[in-house]
């Protein structure tokens, strides 16, 4: 099975809006590595689960709300996100 990744234009013109600005060139990297890291996870969680790259991802977002819920419930830190 191929598969191909569709990266919106969001991230693209998200780190020519920050390195324009003047922003640092490693943040910018920093969160480019990020989403490349989430797009892996959830293409994993997908075929692990046997569902869409679409559900996996709904699936993984609801898990980081709940965890953040969770956090904020406790007092504890949640996970940061970039």
């Amino acid at each position: 099975m191929r598969r191909v990744v569709v990266v919106g234009h969001g991230m693209v013109g998200s780190r020519f809006v920050e390195e324009l600005v003047g922003a640092d060139l490693d943040r910018a990297r920093a969160r480019t590595e990020a989403v490349f890291g989430t797009t892996r996870q959830v293409l994993k969680r997908a075929e692990t689960e046997s569902v869409t790259p679409l559900a996996a991802a709904i699936g993984q977002a609801q898990d980081r709300i709940d965890e953040a819920r969770r956090a904020a419930e406790d007092g504890t830190p949640g996970e940061r996100v970039l």
